[in-house]
């Protein structure tokens, strides 16, 4: 990378594209589509209110069954 003050070095080079906005864009991006595709639950809440309550007791399990409480 070019010094701070070389301003035409800095015109030359491309990689601080790289580094501040492919590289987190792509992050960004790989985390949304993950939240889309992987991560899909309904909440706990919407399963109550419609009536599917073996599903949401099934989901309060998962959640929960790291807890160090055995109730």
């Amino acid at each position: 990378m070019p010094e701070d003050d070389d301003t035409e070095g800095l015109k030359q080079t491309d990689r601080w594209r790289i580094i501040y906005v492919y590289i987190p864009g792509f992050i960004a991006l790989l985390i949304l589509f993950s939240m889309i595709f992987i991560i899909r639950e309904d909440s706990i809440k919407f399963l109550i209110s419609q009536g599917n309550h073996t599903e949401a007791k099934n989901l309060i399990r998962r959640l929960y069954r790291f807890a160090s409480v055995p109730n």
